[in-house]
């Protein structure tokens, strides 16, 4: 009897002995996982490419690839990090990024059109994303021809595209947009002062209870002016 018990006491401690180290494993540090980065898309707003989305990142580990890929059906399996752990794709189309499988901040939805816009989106924003595309639209050709879709999207951002490209005209193109004829507000001015005159000779614009646009003001002058000349 007193043998079993002195057996027993001697195993007792390796019973216990994961209890006592518990704690302390417990308490090392687990070893650290690598920096994931970060990255972001970006839209330029002053291309008129379709393919103006990039994206950015920083923090990936140094002279490694890292798989990039899109929504909207991108991939790249083994892009470049370079030496100081960054990443830059541009010219790329509408769509959500993800790199080394890190989800970048921005970007937006592969359906967005080619116009650069997308129903519901804000007023504001889309008449700003109307006035940057009509107004290098006309910097890059005096005779760009105005899209024919404008009309099926929203209408503020048509409102913006045509005062753009009114802006552009005037800074650059001497105020004629020979393809925009009928469109921007200076055109559509131009071709109503014109035709007025050239009935009846009368230059004045007609009083209206809204004061019209001062480019469709400054339009119908110079359309007036120039049937007076030819026809009074």
């Amino acid at each position: 009897m007193r043998k079993t018990l002195v057996r027993i006491s001697v195993l007792a401690p390796l019973v216990a002995s994961p209890l006592v180290l518990g704690p302390l494993a417990a308490a090392l540090p687990a070893a650290a996982a690598p920096a994931a980065g970060t990255c972001t898309v970006s839209e330029s707003k002053y291309t008129p490419k379709a393919n103006k989305w990039s994206v950015s990142g920083d923090g990936f580990p140094a002279n490694t690839t890292v798989a990039v890929k899109g929504d909207n059906g991108y991939s790249n399996p083994s892009y470049a990090v370079t030496a100081d752990g960054k990443v830059r794709i541009v010219e790329l189309t509408a769509g959500h990024y993800t790199v080394g499988g890190v989800a970048c901040t921005g970007g937006a939805a592969p359906g967005k059109d080619a116009s650069g816009t997308a129903p519901g989106k804000d007023p504001k924003a889309q008449y700003d994303m109307g006035f940057q595309k009509g107004f290098q639209a006309i910097r890059n050709s005096c005779t760009a021809t105005r899209p024919k879709t404008l009309t099926e999207i929203d209408p503020n951002y048509q409102k913006g595209y045509d005062n753009g490209a009114a802006l552009a005209a005037k800074r650059f193109c001497g105020g004629k947009t020979d393809g925009q004829k009928g469109n921007s507000q200076y055109d559509r001015g131009y071709q109503r002062g014109y035709d007025s005159t050239k009935a009846t000779c009368k230059a004045a614009p007609p009083q209206t209870a809204v004061r019209p646009d001062p480019q469709w003001l400054r339009g119908y002058a110079k359309g007036a002016a120039k049937a007076l000349t030819e026809f009074c």
